[in-house]
């Protein structure tokens, strides 16, 4: 309950950031997707279900208050928590590499899945090689951003551990 309570508070203050902050700086054209570099470190320590499930709620605020429509943000990030935590959670435990890689294909896979319907809906998109270096650039910071995230919660889930606390995350040791 208390993971669950900090992993909210924490998906709240990054999409404060995400919609509030960086827009007021500035930076809008190349940004990291913050909300996805805390759902993928959550998805792979915790369990999967409740943190697809936050971040389903943190996407369709985004895509009630910012989006043209509602779905694409809520059902990206409802799909990737899961996908990640049924499939990738049960190894990576110690590597923070794979879950800013996991994060990072995530936002591109996104992105073309956005590009591809807006074709589809037959709507003006201009693919150019501006846009491709912005959409790399936001991808690598979104894997930035995935690490040290990962390697704050990895540490908090091993700090429960020793003391005995909800069981966490188990390690091999040499």
């Amino acid at each position: 309950m208390r993971r669950g309570v900090g992993i909210a508070i924490t998906l709240l203050c990054c999409l404060i950031i995400q919609v509030a902050v960086l827009p007021a700086l500035g930076v809008t054209s190349i940004a990291p997707d913050l909300i996805l570099a805390v759902l993928v470190p959550c998805a792979v320590l915790w369990n999967s279900l409740p943190t697809a499930l936050m971040g389903a709620a943190a996407g369709l605020i985004i895509d009630i208050l910012f989006g043209n429509g509602i779905g694409l943000y809520s059902i990206s990030y409802l799909v990737v928590p899961w996908f990640i935590g049924q499939y990738g959670g049960g190894y990576f435990h110690e590597n923070p590499v794979m879950p800013s890689l996991m994060a990072a294909a995530a936002f591109l896979l996104r992105e073309a899945v956005t590009a591809l319907l807006i074709y589809l809906g037959r709507m003006e998109i201009a693919i150019t090689a501006q846009l491709l270096l912005r959409t790399l650039a936001s991808t690598l910071y979104t894997g930035a951003f995935t690490a040290p995230v990962y390697l704050v919660l990895f540490g908090i889930i091993n700090r429960q551990t020793r003391r005995g606390i909800n069981g966490g995350v188990v390690t091999f040791g040499r």
